[in-house]
């Protein structure tokens, strides 16, 4: 079967899916599936905290639960934005060797 018809099928079948990776490149998603986890995502070397929202913002339901790590990331423009943005629920968040600045 083909990818496209996969995706459509799971889509009305209701399974969790992650985004299509080049939606969110440079961002990474993992999911186990028929599992009540935290849907994992991680980016790196984001070049702004907006980039981020940009990729992922309503790449998700509202109600799934996230697990966010952001790495090597430049983020100042950190205080004007908000996670609430993203528009899902992040229930773990790692911010690792990233400037605040």
């Amino acid at each position: 079967m083909s990818v496209l018809l996969l995706s459509i099928l799971g889509v009305s079948s209701g399974l969790r899916q992650c985004p299509v990776w080049r939606d969110i490149q440079p961002c990474q998603c993992r999911m186990e599936p028929n599992s009540k986890a935290a849907t994992h995502v991680w980016c790196e070397k984001m070049s702004s905290f907006g980039q981020a929202i940009d990729l992922l913002a309503n790449k998700f339901p509202s109600d799934e639960k996230i697990s966010l790590k952001l790495v090597g990331s430049t983020f100042s423009d950190l205080p004007e934005r908000s996670f609430k943005e993203l528009n899902c629920t992040i229930e773990n968040l790692k911010m690792n060797h990233n400037y605040l600045g």
